[in-house]
């Protein structure tokens, strides 16, 4: 059985390194706009980030050890 390619697979196959780099910068750029807009936001203690950093990077850790 053959699945078609969905349009945002074809772009993710087009991009490169540095294509990715960019995005998550512009990612990045946008939470501190958002943070600028909502200040309670950064009134969160910095240990509930740093735990949502851990649980985010687990799966990508562990698919690039392998």
């Amino acid at each position: 059985m053959f699945f078609r390619k969905t349009p945002y697979q074809k772009m993710l196959k087009k991009m490169t390194l540095t294509d990715m780099g960019l995005v998550k910068l512009s990612m990045i750029s946008l939470g501190l706009l958002l943070a600028t807009y909502f200040p309670r936001v950064t009134e969160i203690d910095p240990m509930v980030y740093l735990f949502l950093f851990i649980i985010f990077a687990v799966k990508p850790l562990m698919l690039w050890l392998k």
